[in-house]
C-alpha cells in the first residue's frame, strides 16, 4: 500500500471528511436509536455519491493554493 503525497494533510480533504463523517453516523445510530429513525434508508447510498464525488473532484489543501 502506497500512501499519498503529504498524507498528513489527508484530514484537509473532502472525501476523507465526508468518510469520517459518515462512520460517526453509523456509530451512533446503534447507540440512537432515534437517529436510525431520522435518517432516510437509503442515507448510506446517498453518502456514498457523496464520498465518491469529492473523491475525484481536484482536491488541493489551503495552504498549496494560491490566490
Amino acid at each position: 500500500m502506497k500512501l499519498i503525497p503529504n498524507w498528513r494533510q489527508a484530514r484537509r480533504y473532502w472525501s476523507v471528511r465526508l468518510a469520517v463523517l459518515t462512520a460517526a453516523v453509523a456509530a451512533l445510530e446503534s447507540a440512537l436509536p432515534a437517529l436510525r429513525e431520522a435518517l432516510p434508508a437509503h442515507w448510506y447510498g446517498l453518502a456514498a455519491v457523496l464520498i465518491a464525488l469529492a473523491r475525484v473532484v481536484q482536491q488541493t489543501p489551503r495552504h498549496h493554493q494560491q490566490d
